[in-house]
């Protein structure tokens, strides 16, 4: 009995110690759109988890389910996340990664997306991410419900924001 209370509290050390390089968090968005007298209504919910094997280098990854009128999207997303460039609590890191498109988008995309990160003490970090600059190809549906198909490269503009605990 006191080997296994002692294999067990070694155990909770090592993953105590271990937790402090893991990151939980995600993102939040809702958009409404009206367009020649049709509404829509766009929902965002993307949780998101990660490990530091470095001070620079993580992997991570993220579900993000979006909700429109007319279909539902799944999209799953690992990435390693590089950050290149540190200055007390802020820094800039690029995300590598590519992501699958489930439920009814099918598709997949490959590319980098750089960001901006800063972190309120230990525990809180707030994260942007600039845009995404990579390969993609989507069956989607538009506004009104039809099937369009997209491939190609994309330099976007889009800007994100996420929230993480850092353990």
């Amino acid at each position: 009995m006191k080997k296994l209370l002692f294999t067990a509290l070694i155990f909770l050390g090592a993953l105590s110690m271990q937790a402090q390089n893991w990151y939980a968090g995600g993102s939040v968005g809702i958009n409404g759109t009206n367009a020649k007298g049709e509404s829509s209504a766009y929902f965002l919910l993307a949780p998101e988890a990660g490990y530091w094997f470095t001070d620079n280098f993580a992997f991570g990854a993220s579900v993000d389910m979006e909700f429109y009128k007319h279909y539902t999207g799944i999209r799953i997303a690992p990435y390693v996340r590089y950050a290149y460039w540190k200055y007390n609590n802020l820094s800039l890191f690029a995300d590598a990664g590519f992501g699958i498109n489930c439920a009814d988008a099918k598709g997949w995309d490959i590319g980098v997306k750089p960001g901006i990160a800063y972190t309120f003490g230990d525990k809180i970090t707030v994260l942007s991410h600039l845009g995404f600059v990579g390969y993609t190809k989507t069956n989607d549906r538009n506004i009104k419900g039809d099937k369009i198909h997209m491939a190609g490269f994309m330099f976007t503009n889009l800007l994100s924001f996420s929230m993480f605990y850092n353990f």
